[in-house]
């Protein structure tokens, strides 16, 4: 074999050397493989870093998080019990929360909280809908405000979280032995059953535009198509007018 020749291996064999080197140097410190995380559009994304092969939602520019609609208001039942009815707005039209928590912070007349109060619920897309806890016990102390607090909602496409279709039916509002009694019928109309339905009931007097009382009752288990009797019951409240009383159904899967 000639010097030329050698040179020449040589020669190829030290830049196959140095490409490999080169190559190691880049895949460990420069190269990054697409992730859902680096916050650009690739692997079939639907957006950065979201959709399909991410499993998670892409959100529109205009997306906007669950709203309070106006105070939570604080309802005397007497003798030192009250309720508490927050009314909060889903405004995305494609997107709904399957569940999301709640913290009630419930503060006496020199604003220091005297009790708080947790839960979870879900809200569909473009919906309106209430948070109430009915007659709880505030005898020790007087509540004058409350702050709501939402948080950790688990957002799901319209598709994936539809809202089942609900039939009130024979919906009555008496008032025996002091108390107010709501009782009707409920009809699961989806094709799908469903775990939970809550029922709300809100009370008016004089002014339709304030409430003066809430309560609540749930069904629970109702098969598609079944029908379900409900009776919420709620002690008497002087001046209510049985015929503004409002009626709310949300059924969860």
């Amino acid at each position: 074999m000639s010097r030329g020749i050698k040179q020449l291996i040589y020669g190829i064999a030290f830049i196959l050397f140095l490409f490999i080197i080169g190559l190691a140097l880049y895949s460990f410190f420069i190269y990054k493989a697409p992730s859902c995380t680096d916050k650009i559009k690739n692997q079939e994304e639907e957006g950065i870093d979201c959709g399909k092969i991410c499993d998670n939602i892409c959100f529109p520019d205009n997306f906007a998080p669950l709203e309070l609609v106006n105070d939570v208001r604080l309802l005397s039942i007497g003798n030192g019990r009250w309720s508490i009815l927050a009314e909060i707005k889903n405004s995305n039209d494609n997107f709904g929360a399957s569940n999301f928590k709640y913290n009630f912070s419930v503060k006496d007349a020199s604003d220091q909280i005297i009790k708080e109060l947790v839960g979870e619920s879900f809200i569909y897309g473009n919906e309106e809908k209430y948070l109430a806890l009915p007659n709880l016990d505030f005898s020790s102390k007087k509540p004058v405000s409350v702050d709501l607090v939402i948080k950790d909602p688990q957002w799901l496409s319209e598709k994936d979280f539809q809202k089942p279709k609900l039939k009130l039916q024979n919906k009555t509002v008496t008032i025996t032995d002091k108390k107010i009694k709501v009782d009707g019928i409920i009809q699961n109309e989806s094709s799908l059953p469903l775990s939970t339905i809550k029922i709300i009931s809100i009370f008016y007097g004089k002014f339709p535009d304030r409430p003066i009382g809430v309560s609540e009752a749930e069904i629970n288990n109702i098969s598609p198509q079944e029908m379900k009797s409900f009776v919420v019951l709620h002690p008497y409240i002087e001046g209510i007018d049985v015929n503004q009383t409002e009626i709310y159904i949300s059924g969860s899967r």
